[in-house]
């Protein structure tokens, strides 16, 4: 029994140790940013282009993750633009 409430514990210990913050994943995202901007500066497109992607991937994990710790401001979410910005004119029908 206590080897089995040792080894709970040790579990335990190394989740609650392993688990980044939102915040801590945003940076990672940002890093990753700023190594696709100097990849593309020093035209290695494929290089700029995967760490691209990975701080996409990055980005949506800090985004869920954010939403599961309930703190919204270590996270900040882009607004998605509309397909219609505004209502089209009227059409006169003769």
């Amino acid at each position: 029994m206590r080897r089995l409430v040792m080894m709970g514990l040790g579990l335990l210990a190394v989740g609650a140790v392993g688990c980044a913050t939102s915040g801590q994943i945003e940076r990672e995202a940002q890093i990753h940013d700023m190594k696709a901007d100097n990849a593309a500066h020093i035209r290695d497109y494929l290089t700029a282009q995967n760490e691209k992607s990975e701080a996409e991937r990055m980005h949506r994990k800090a985004v869920k993750k954010a939403f599961n710790e309930g703190v919204t401001d270590t996270v900040i979410v882009p607004v998605v633009p509309s397909d219609v910005p505004h209502e089209p004119p009227p059409i006169d029908v003769p």
